[in-house]
């Protein structure tokens, strides 16, 4: 969440509290969160408030890109040019590290719902098929110089 809006003279100028307070607001909604990785269910998602992944973010600032700026190409957010930097945003949900995955081809899949499940409203499932190729050259993906 952050105050970035148009036309960019509309930017609300809610501190890095506030927004976090209204992202909070938001996910306290959310009543279904689940992962699975090549099958396997991802243990302690089943509560999306409580569960251990339900991070809060820090304030943070980003970068539009640019050239596909995703506020103005995916959200419509025009008016927003490439290389603009907003400041606060913050972010909330649940977030999953995941240790390296050996190489081969891996399946996660993830659904997130918000309000009830049989008519949320906001549901998103995702599948991602992700190919993991083996260390090449042995270094871990550090440079050349071990760096």
């Amino acid at each position: 969440m952050d105050n970035g809006n148009c036309p960019i003279s509309a930017f609300t100028r809610f501190t890095a509290d506030q927004l976090a307070a209204q992202d909070e607001a938001q996910w306290s909604l959310t009543t279904e969160t689940s992962c699975t990785i090549d099958g396997v269910a991802v243990a302690g998602l089943d509560d999306p408030i409580n569960t251990i992944y339900h991070v809060v973010s820090p304030p943070f600032s980003y970068t539009t890109a640019e050239h596909d700026n995703v506020l103005a190409g995916e959200l419509g957010a025009t008016c927003i040019p490439g290389g603009f930097t907003i400041y606060p945003a913050v972010g909330d949900g649940v977030y999953l590290m995941l240790a390296p995955l050996s190489p081969g081809k891996h399946t996660i899949h993830t659904v997130g719902v918000v309000g009830p499940v049989s008519t949320p409203f906001v549901k998103v499932d995702i599948t991602s098929v992700l190919t993991v190729n083996r260390d090449h050259d042995g270094d871990h993906d550090h440079d050349h110089d071990g760096k």
